[in-house]
């Protein structure tokens, strides 16, 4: 098996394989299973302020790091110049990107939530919920926020394995 895609509709999921399964008599199929909430206190972690890039040359960042149960984590944010879209004024976009090397193969991280220094909420946009070694998120970031505060689980995921017996 070379990888596989799911999508969701209706609370319906359908998986999509790619590479050799075909050929294969019957699949042993390993399932993750990971959390996107619920999570106790001992499994967050928030940051301190992250200072936002200035308002100076196009991909400027800014970098934290810390330690989180054995794990660390490098958190950068850029920021970027992007092209009007849809009436926004604001012409930068920024990106949250970390790096967990050390993090546990069945560990995740998932981002909860984010705040500018003002208290308002930050949108984060990214297409996974949850994360392992590695990430990057959009966020929308009101043009006056100097800081940001990240919010983030650090969870075991569950697994799952069953053999599946194709119809000839």
């Amino acid at each position: 098996l070379q990888y596989c895609e799911y999508s969701r509709t209706n609370n319906i999921w359908a998986t999509d394989f790619y590479g050799t399964l075909w050929a294969e008599p019957a699949w042993k199929l390993r399932v993750e299973l990971a959390r996107t909430g619920g999570f106790a206190a001992e499994e967050q972690w928030t940051t301190s302020w992250i200072g936002l890039p200035g308002h100076g040359t196009n991909g400027s960042e800014t970098h934290f790091q810390r330690g989180f149960n054995g794990c660390a984590v490098h958190l950068t944010i850029t920021r970027e110049r992007q092209d009007a879209e849809n009436g926004k004024h604001d012409p930068w976009v920024y990106h949250l990107s970390f790096e967990a090397p050390s993090i546990p193969s069945d560990y995740r991280l998932t981002v909860l939530a984010a705040t500018d220094d003002q208290g308002r909420s930050v949108a984060i946009k990214s297409a996974e919920t949850w994360l392992r070694e590695d990430g990057r998120y959009d966020l929308e970031v009101p043009q006056d926020a100097q800081n940001v505060i990240c919010h983030f689980a650090y969870s075991r995921s569950r697994y799952v394995e069953f053999l599946a017996l194709p119809d000839r």
